[in-house]
């Protein structure tokens, strides 16, 4: 009976594990079709593992055209600048794992400072219909220090 005993905790952490590791980057499924034609509400914002005010952002929208190419950053009422919306280019990556952004203007305040000849990826961690959890690194930030960025978003159409 002791022995039955100190397995149990084992097998407990071993499943814990192996549902977390079964979490990343998963499902598939299809994540171009996901992307293209629908938009995206910020829910969470970590920068490096801390949980960060969403504050100008609570209301931001990423807009993704039906297209697959082309999309914006709809800053909402609660502007972070005075500025237009961001806009970019984007495509979902062959393998579905990253989506990469580019001619975005520098208009935003995602972290780092864009320009148009910079490119965006974000790394998809986790992607259903309904939400959507992305990582991407600022090794340059403007505070000179590297950030690890991860952001769940939540689909508003």
């Amino acid at each position: 009976m002791k022995a039955e005993l100190f397995y149990v905790p084992i097998l407990l952490l071993l499943l814990a594990a192996g549902c977390d590791k079964d979490k990343y980057n998963k499902p598939i499924g299809n994540r171009r079709e996901m992307v293209a034609g629908s938009t995206w509400r910020v829910g969470e914002i970590k920068d490096n593992g801390t949980v960060t005010s969403l504050g100008c952002k609570h209301d931001d929208l990423w807009v993704f055209s039906p297209d697959g190419g082309n999309g914006y950053i709809d800053d909402g009422n609660d502007r972070c600048n005075t500025e237009d919306n961001t806009t970019f280019s984007y495509e979902v990556t062959g393998d579905q794992r990253s989506v990469h952004m580019w001619n975005m203007d520098n208009k935003t305040a995602y972290g780092a400072h864009f320009h148009e000849t910079w490119w965006l990826t974000f790394e998809f961690i986790y992607m259903t219909e309904s939400e959507m959890i992305v990582r991407y690194y600022d090794d340059d930030g403007r505070d000179g220090r590297q950030h690890h960025y991860e952001i769940r978003f939540v689909r508003a159409n």
